[in-house]
């Protein structure tokens, strides 16, 4: 409608080019229909928040700022169209505006898109990271079998604080039902994880936990 000047009267009766105090300007007449403009726009604004609220119910929003971003556009453009139906204004500030907005909103755009492949880069490495690691927690099947041998070989002591560590049983609980000290423990403790070929309680739990699989 906006471009049909000459055609159809109904957005713009007339338009003329001509050259006022030295500046370039645009001289129109506008048409019945042409507050259908603000109309688009007041729809095109309410529609976007529209979305926005939605997307934030939904907890579907990744980029709230750029969503605000973008309706913030929208809002100015709809300020500048009322400035020039409520001022007299030679200037096409809206045509600018435009351009303004186009140039901004696709920075917008290539902002958000260099996020986007930033996180992917972030979670592509998390990922390897995770991968890496649990490769590394993997027994070998030389540990399960020296684990295994060395259970056959524990003393009844060290049975009983095997199955202490295993059922959960924290240092004070099994210095308390074996009735030994601390020191004791510890020399207990030494012969256990030399016999099975580890180096931890946890490492002990793990191992033992890969052979209950």
């Amino acid at each position: 409608m906006a471009a049909s000047p000459g055609i159809l009267d109904i957005y713009y009766k007339e338009v003329s080019f001509a050259v006022v105090d030295g500046i370039s300007t645009l001289i129109k007449v506008y048409g019945p229909l042409h507050p259908l403009y603000l109309v688009f726009l007041v729809g095109y604004f309410a529609a976007m928040i529209a979305v926005i609220i939605r997307a934030f119910i939904k907890k579907t929003l990744e980029a709230p700022h750029h969503a605000m971003i973008l309706a913030t556009a929208v809002f100015v453009n709809i300020g500048v169209w009322l400035i020039e139906q409520l001022s007299d204004m030679t200037f096409e500030m809206l045509s600018v505006s435009y351009i303004i907005s186009e140039l901004f909103l696709l920075g917008v755009h290539m902002v958000a898109s260099e996020n986007q492949r930033l996180r992917g880069l972030v979670k592509e490495k998390e990922a390897l990271k995770s991968e890496k690691g649990a490769q590394a927690s993997e027994v070998s099947p030389e540990a399960l079998e020296y684990f295994t041998r060395g259970l056959s070989s524990l003393t009844p002591t060290e049975r009983l604080i095997f199955d202490a560590y295993v059922g959960g049983k924290h240092t004070k609980e099994i210095l308390e039902e074996l009735n030994i000290k601390e020191n004791t423990l510890k020399f207990h403790n030494k012969n256990l994880y030399g016999k099975l070929g580890v180096a931890s309680r946890r490492q002990l739990l793990e191992i033992n936990r890969t052979l209950n699989k």
